[in-house]
């Protein structure tokens, strides 16, 4: 096995055990992970309204995704949200 795939193994093996672990942590500790969120949507932000090639993924990953049954309960839920909010 090569040295970067062993290191890929490693960091994703932590990553997910980190991830694995924020589920059960203080809610208050987690400020510090909802500003990370908070920046890497900031980032996605951005990327959506500069970079084309970026935007192509992200259509991309979201098309797939609605060739799938399990979108259909999303796509319901998001109608719905819809629907409510424009009631008002």
């Amino acid at each position: 096995m090569q040295i970067t795939n062993i290191l890929f193994e490693l960091q994703t093996s932590m990553a997910n055990i980190y991830a694995n672990n924020l589920k059960n942590e203080n809610p208050k500790n987690l400020d510090e992970v909802a500003k990370l969120f908070n920046n890497l949507a900031e980032v996605s932000i951005h990327l959506l309204r500069e970079n084309p090639e970026f935007r192509t993924q992200f259509a991309r990953v979201h098309a797939e995704f609605l060739k799938y049954p399990e979108s259909r309960q999303v796509i319901e839920d998001s109608i719905q949200a819809y629907k409510k909010i424009n009631e008002v």
